[in-house]
């Protein structure tokens, strides 16, 4: 028998994750290592882990994370939320999700 956090209570089903990674131009600036291969090395193991289904992992790669409505992947993750196709969302840090707390 699985786990019950692996589970949807509402509808009875595994949970839908989804992963959404984002690299900008700034952040290859500054030299860090947080590229979207290793955002993802990181993250599909957590999902793993807890049993989720990954749905799909959502990249936006050189866009800045300043502006919330220039990032296509984040739009069609919103979407796919808004029409229950994801459960949940794992990021790499919240700064990656966003830049401004205003938008969260």
């Amino acid at each position: 028998m699985q786990e019950l956090y692996n589970y949807n209570i509402l509808n009875d089903t595994i949970f839908k994750a989804a992963i959404y990674v984002r690299l900008s131009r700034e952040d290859e600036k500054d030299g860090q290592s947080e590229s979207i291969e290793n955002q993802i090395k990181y993250l599909k193991p957590i999902v793993k882990q807890n049993g989720w289904a990954l749905v799909d992992i959502y990249k936006d790669d050189g866009i800045s994370g300043k502006n919330i409505k220039d990032r296509e992947e984040l739009k069609r993750l919103i979407l796919d939320i808004k029409d229950k196709k994801v459960d949940n969302v794992l990021v790499y840090k919240i700064d990656r999700l966003t830049r401004s707390t205003k938008d969260l």
